[in-house]
């Protein structure tokens, strides 16, 4: 019995694992670090939230991997050409964020950041 019960749990968590990809409907995702994103796949917008300030950044880019998964690239432009950028990285091993640092052209930080996404369909 007890295993008939675990294998309905591993069957349930797995279909109800959602993941920062395409979906007709909105995509939330909660990051390690008191920030969260609103994926709107329709408008091709992330509503960007930390620390109570949020800005609307336009998804630019996607890119898909058969083996690593898909790649969202989101900017928000500013006066002067001077932008914003971020990655949302889905793999087989999770959701991750990374943050462009324009001073130094590089994506910032030696880890990135890990997500937990789940959709909403319209």
């Amino acid at each position: 019995m007890k295993k008939i019960i675990i294998i309905m749990l591993l069957i349930i968590c797995i279909s109800v694992k959602a993941t920062a990809s395409p979906t007709s409907g909105m995509t939330y995702c909660i990051s390690e670090y008191d920030s969260n994103f609103v994926v709107d796949w329709k408008k091709k917008t992330i509503i960007f939230t930390s620390y109570g300030l949020s800005d609307t950044y336009t998804i630019i880019k996607e890119s898909k991997d058969g083996k690593s998964g898909t790649v969202i690239t989101a900017r928000k432009y500013f006066d002067g050409g001077v932008y914003a950028e971020f990655k949302i990285i889905n793999t087989p091993q999770g959701d991750f964020f990374r943050v462009w640092d324009a001073n130094t052209k590089q994506y910032c930080c030696y880890r990135a950041t890990r997500l937990s996404c789940w959709d909403e369909q319209q």
